[in-house]
C-alpha cells in the first residue's frame, strides 16, 4: 500500500491522471514481473573454487564456480573469464542479492555474484577474475586449472 499511496503521489504531482486503484494495479504488475524465479538443479558435479588457493584441479564435465562479494550502488564490481573460451567456458554468471527485499533500496544491493565455468577438455588452463572499486581495478587472482580425463 505504501507504494501504490507514493507512487499515486508522484504521478499526481507530475500531472498525470491515474487513480488509486490504477496506481494499486501498476505496483502489482511491476512487483509480479519481478517474481523469482526457481533455482534450477545443476547437472553437473561443480567445484567452488576461489583466488586465494591458486591451483584446482577437476575432471572433464563438471563445472566450476568462482564466487565474490559485490555492491554495485558502493561501486564494488567483479568479472571473471577464462584463458580458453573454447575448453573451459564462461556459461552463466549471476547475481544473488543478501537481501532480496531490499535490493533495490539505496545501499541494499549487496550480493554474491557467481561465475559458471564448464570443463570440457582435458588440459591446462586460466581463469581471470578481476575486482572493481568504482570502475578501478582494485585486486586481481589468476586461478590455474587443471582438467583430467
Amino acid at each position: 500500500m505504501y507504494y501504490s499511496i507514493t507512487l499515486l503521489a508522484f504521478l499526481m504531482t507530475a500531472g498525470i491522471n491515474m487513480n488509486e486503484s490504477q496506481a494499486v494495479s501498476s505496483v502489482v504488475n511491476h512487483e509480479t514481473i519481478k517474481e523469482k524465479k526457481p533455482v534450477q538443479k545443476r547437472k553437473k558435479n561443480i567445484v567452488e573454487i576461489n583466488g586465494l588457493r591458486g591451483k584446482h584441479t577437476v575432471q572433464v564435465g563438471q563445472q566450476l564456480r568462482y564466487s565474490t562479494s559485490v555492491h554495485g550502488s558502493v561501486g564494488y564490481s567483479a568479472s571473471a573469464y577464462s584463458s580458453n573460451s573454447e575448453a573451459l567456458p564462461l556459461v552463466e554468471s549471476f547475481i544473488e542479492y543478501d537481501d532480496e527485499e531490499r535490493a533495490e533500496m539505496s545501499g541494499g544491493d549487496s550480493a554474491t555474484k557467481y561465475f559458471i565455468f564448464d570443463a570440457k577438455k582435458a588440459g591446462t588452463y586460466e581463469i581471470y577474475a578481476e575486482h572493481y572499486f568504482r570502475g578501478d581495478l582494485e585486486d586481481d587472482f589468476t586461478i590455474v586449472i587443471t582438467v583430467e580425463e
